[in-house]
């Protein structure tokens, strides 16, 4: 059972959210200040945070400040809720999972919700690497405490099957792989980037790493990578790179 808190000041609406929530089978806490959401998200294992921005004691900000992460990564999934519209564009800007402008109507949060959660099952990263790899696993968990949940696809076969079902926002690969030579597998990448079935998604970008210290930069990139990152230092280096492009991207949609 998935667990929502309700963080809002209006204690009828909360009463009315909490109501219809149960009835859709989800387990529900609530907090009528930013004080008590703060304490509840400390206490308990929250799945997902209906935020009011204008709360007594604490606001809505301040929840999403305590709990963002060093990469401006809120720590739950957050759907804001709020009268003033104007702060559409600035919880964009800070990432909110989603965004609902009261009043509205109990069925759209409810569908705001699913999408939510059926958006959290889909793995956003394809880590590409063999499966005796010793960093697969800190990877991962690197990967999801900032959730960019993953999976790790160890062929150029699977990862085309995989891309049948759903695209990836990213693909991490390891330069030196057993299957072929890097370049040639960058390559390969593309191809089957440009053969899936969702050709109006742009491809995802691939990064490409090394632990050997050599130099594949080069090589690398002249493939169709995106990034070339060195003997990277530690898993933050790859959640780094991902910011980078993202904001980048973020910058080159607000331009047009």
């Amino acid at each position: 059972m998935k667990k929502i808190l309700v963080a809002d000041d209006n204690v009828d609406l909360v009463r009315l959210i909490e109501t219809y929530l149960k009835r859709l089978g989800y387990e529900v806490l609530t907090a009528h200040d930013g004080s008590v959401a703060i304490d509840v998200l400390y206490r308990e294992k929250i799945d997902l945070v209906l935020l009011d921005i204008t709360m007594p004691k604490k606001n809505g900000w301040d929840v999403y400040e305590e709990f963002c992460t060093p990469y401006g990564h809120f720590k739950y999934p957050v759907i804001v809720l709020t009268s003033s519209c104007n702060l559409e564009g600035f919880f964009k800007q800070v990432e909110a999972d989603a965004f609902i402008g009261k009043p509205f109507e109990l069925e759209e949060l409810g569908r705001q919700i699913k999408k939510v959660f059926e958006k959290l099952e889909k793995p956003r990263v394809f880590i590409v690497t063999d499966k005796d790899s010793s960093h697969k696993e800190g990877l991962m968990s690197a990967l999801y405490t900032e959730r960019y949940p993953s999976i790790i696809v160890e062929d150029l076969t699977e990862l085309k099957n995989k891309m049948q079902i759903y695209l990836p926002e990213f693909i991490l690969m390891e330069y030196l792989h057993p299957e072929s030579r890097g370049d040639d597998f960058i390559r390969q990448i593309r191809q089957i980037q440009s053969e899936t079935p969702f050709d109006k998604t742009p491809p995802a970008p691939i990064l490409v790493y090394s632990f050997s210290g050599f130099d594949y930069a080069e090589k690398s990139l002249a493939s169709g990578a995106a990034r070339y990152l060195a003997k990277p230092e530690n898993y933050g280096t790859f959640i780094e790179a991902f910011r980078e492009i993202e904001f980048q991207n973020r910058k080159d949609s607000n331009s047009h």
